[in-house]
């Protein structure tokens, strides 16, 4: 029997033992008083044993045998009353060991059910901080989106905002003549290019590309020479609003960029404009501005006023707003059939040929089949 299975077990067993204990110490009281009544029934009839000899030893004996079974039944009882108490004390040690293994195990859960209640306390901490840094990350980032987009110059945000445009880049466009050519007499070649030429305009500043877009940037006045004074410029009023077929020159050749509408925005002083091109445009503006062989002094003056923004620049946005495929195809052909043969054609007319030759060469392969579409 397993006497640790529960304290309430242990306990029902310590009771029954008990009982069993008490019964055995009254059968063992009874066996003494038994034969201590032997012994004296002994004693009153020794005259009688020694007047009957024979009737006196066959009592003895049968009470000396009596008298030896009751002390082994007696001492059975007393191993079994040893073994009962031993029995007992393990109980007893058993539902003492148990009784404090309970009380430690009521302790430790008492201060697991502690901790994890402070766990799930820190853990709701964590998840609040969680979501406070979130928040304060998206508030961070937002803030330097700000700061980057205010750092970003204005004409570039405005050039950002234009609506993209499909032309094709200039690695991938022919020239339409050579630089030295009059516009004028380059637009003369056909009917649809004289119809182009009121809204044609041939660059001659350098601009800066923000593909497909462009920016220009202007001195805000010029130096006389004559006078010796400085005077208001004048190099945006004439494209504000306007929209032109746009021709540039690049090398020893004048090409077609496309069409565009220029429109002028405030000035930007020299810190504003932030961008790698920042040198090109202090060097178009400073050559504007001093345009008859300035002095190195003059130079110099003009420069220190526009990098200590004391002069601003004019700036003149060019939007993308197409690209006139007849103006360009019918310009490429006008030069390569005056002889140009000797530049690289890299371009849609390029193209235009190869696919050109490539159809010719295939109708040709279907001339030579026979009607059952074999070789001939």
């Amino acid at each position: 029997m397993n006497f640790l299975e529960s304290p309430a077990v242990t306990q029902q067993a310590v009771s029954v033992m008990k009982k069993e204990l008490k019964k055995l110490g009254r059968r063992e009281s009874k066996l003494e008083a038994q034969i201590s009544a032997a012994q004296a029934h002994l004693n009153e009839n020794s005259d009688l044993v020694q007047q009957r000899p024979a009737a006196a030893n066959t009592l003895v004996n049968i009470l000396t045998t009596q008298a030896e079974d009751a002390s082994l039944r007696v001492q059975k009882l007393r191993s079994e009353v040893g073994s009962l108490q031993e029995d007992i004390s393990r109980v007893r040690q058993g539902t003492e060991e148990s009784t404090s293994d309970t009380e430690d195990t009521v302790v430790l859960r008492a201060g697991l059910l502690k901790y994890v209640a402070r766990g799930e306390k820190y853990r709701d901490r964590v998840q609040s901080l969680q979501l406070e840094k979130t928040a304060l990350e998206k508030e961070i980032q937002e803030r330097q989106n700000n700061t980057n987009f205010d750092r970003v110059p204005l004409y570039k945000r405005v050039l950002a905002g234009y609506p993209p445009v499909s032309r094709p880049y200039i690695n991938n466009l022919d020239p339409v003549a050579d630089y030295w050519e009059d516009l004028e007499e380059i637009l003369q070649f056909n009917e649809y290019t004289r119809s182009c030429l009121s809204n044609s305009h041939y660059m001659p500043y350098g601009v800066v590309w923000h593909d497909p877009h462009a920016v220009i940037f202007w001195p805000s006045c010029v130096f006389n020479s004559r006078s010796r004074k400085w005077e208001p410029s004048h190099f945006s009023q004439g494209y504000d609003g306007q929209t032109y077929n746009l021709f540039l020159g690049r090398g020893s050749y004048l090409f077609y960029r496309g069409t565009y509408q220029f429109h002028r925005t405030q000035d930007h002083t020299w810190n504003a404009i932030n961008d790698k091109y920042s040198y090109i445009f202090l060097k178009q503006a400073l050559d504007l501005s001093i345009p008859h062989q300035p002095s190195n002094v003059d130079r110099q003056t003009l420069r220190g006023l526009i990098l200590d923004n004391v002069l601003s620049l004019e700036c003149t946005l060019l939007q993308c707003v197409g690209f006139d495929e007849e103006l360009y195809r019918s310009l490429v052909r006008r030069f390569y059939d005056r002889g140009k043969a000797g530049y690289e054609r890299t371009g849609i007319y390029r193209a235009d040929n190869n696919r050109r030759k490539r159809d010719e060469d295939w109708q040709a392969v279907r001339q030579s089949w026979n009607a059952e579409g074999e070789p001939r």
